[in-house]
């Protein structure tokens, strides 16, 4: 019975009775029951030992989850507060690790998004900014080849930066050559005795007060040949509004400076004739105003110089008779088309001078055939009519005499 004994019983019994033999039959039964007690309490101990094991587990489970838990969040709350900062570095406040940043992550992450919705913006913003700067550049481009003239840039001190195609041809050269020269300076292509012409119009154009002001140069081709280039220039500014290049725009004037040349040798010799015919010729416009005047034509107005009489009309220039008369003739010419000729009339000068006149008058038209004045000539017959006259009297005396 002693080894069936609970220890904590069997340990009571020998207190109280030595040994268990020598307990009496009337309490055995009550030892039996105690026992029982006993081994339940022990297996309760031992299930509430094993249960709190179990929970003490449970719980430094959930402590160490929770741990990693915040341990995670916080890792990433830095993470997401790296990535603002990322992507608004110029915030004044430092992101990482700062007390006046919210740690909220729902916070910080709205934050995020905003961010991050606001660099998509921006960059859709840039992409479709780098799309119309392309278009621009293609336009710019397309415009310097379709144009006639010759386009460049310089900087302010005048060296190359951009030629077009056409100002390379220009020039007489290739568009492989024309790499080589863009750095050189612009005066490699003026010929010096336009240097200072050159100099002078820069300085004005870059203090602004010679913009868009078309100025003509003889310019130096590649073969060392020269020929006349009109040019039309602005300054460009850069963002500051500070003065960057310079943009110009060249054309080829040579041959038109050729047929001015011509043209002005063509009225060097015309007005070198008119000058020397001893006839008085002039030219008229539409409303009877002189144009131009010869020597003689003015000699006739009762004048020294031509400018004396350029711009003004016969009744300016002649008594009202007389100038009427001539008035009338021109309309004729200027209505009807039709020239005159000789037409015989008298001329009284402001010195009381009378001058017999045989006058032609005929229509000037322009290139497309309209009338734009009349040109006039007219012979003086003074002397001849003096002549006459005397031959007259002689005969009418011989006349006389005979009866």
């Amino acid at each position: 019975m002693e080894i069936n004994l609970n220890k904590l019983l069997l340990r009571q019994v020998r207190k109280y009775f030595g040994s268990v033999d020598k307990i009496p039959v009337e309490i055995t039964g009550l030892l039996h029951d105690i026992h029982k007690s006993y081994d339940d309490f022990e297996d309760d101990i031992k299930l509430l030992q094993n249960s709190i094991e179990i929970s003490s587990q449970e719980l430094r489970d959930a402590y160490h989850k929770q741990k990693q838990d915040a341990e995670a969040k916080a890792e990433t709350i830095d993470k997401i507060k790296m990535a603002i900062f990322a992507l608004n570095p110029s915030d004044h406040r430092n992101i990482k690790g700062s007390d006046s940043v919210p740690s909220d992550s729902s916070y910080l992450v709205d934050s995020l998004i905003k961010l991050i919705e606001e660099r998509n913006q921006a960059e859709a913003e840039i992409v479709l900014l780098s799309k119309a700067v392309e278009q621009n550049s293609n336009k710019w481009e397309a415009m310097i080849a379709a144009s006639p003239d010759g386009i460049g840039m310089a900087s302010l001190d005048g060296k190359l930066q951009l030629m077009s195609d056409k100002l390379t041809a220009m020039y007489g050269y290739t568009n492989e050559q024309k790499d080589q020269y863009i750095g050189k300076t612009i005066f490699d292509f003026i010929d010096p005795s336009n240097h200072a012409v050159l100099i002078d119009n820069m300085q004005k154009l870059i203090a602004g007060e010679h913009d868009q002001q078309i100025s003509e140069y003889l310019a130096v081709k590649r073969d060392n040949s020269r020929f006349y280039v009109e040019v039309n220039s602005t300054v460009l500014f850069d963002t500051n509004g500070n003065p960057d290049c310079i943009l110009f725009v060249e054309r080829d004037v040579t041959n038109r400076r050729q047929a001015e040349e011509i043209l002005q040798n063509e009225r060097t010799l015309f007005r070198t004739i008119i000058d020397l015919i001893p006839d008085a010729v002039y030219v008229k416009d539409t409303e009877g105003r002189k144009i131009i005047a010869n020597p003689k034509e003015v000699q006739f107005a009762g004048k020294k110089f031509e400018n004396e009489v350029i711009g003004k009309t016969d009744l300016e220039l002649h008594p009202e008779k007389e100038a009427k008369r001539g008035m009338d003739e021109d309309q004729m010419v200027l209505q009807h088309g039709q020239p005159i000729y000789d037409i015989e009339g008298k001329l009284t000068d402001n010195e009381g001078n009378v001058y017999w006149l045989l006058c032609s008058k005929v229509p000037l038209r322009d290139v497309h055939g309209n009338i734009i004045g009349l040109v006039g000539v007219t012979h003086d017959i003074t002397e001849q009519k003096k002549t006459e006259s005397v031959l007259v009297k002689a005969m009418q005396e011989a006349d006389i005499a005979n009866k």
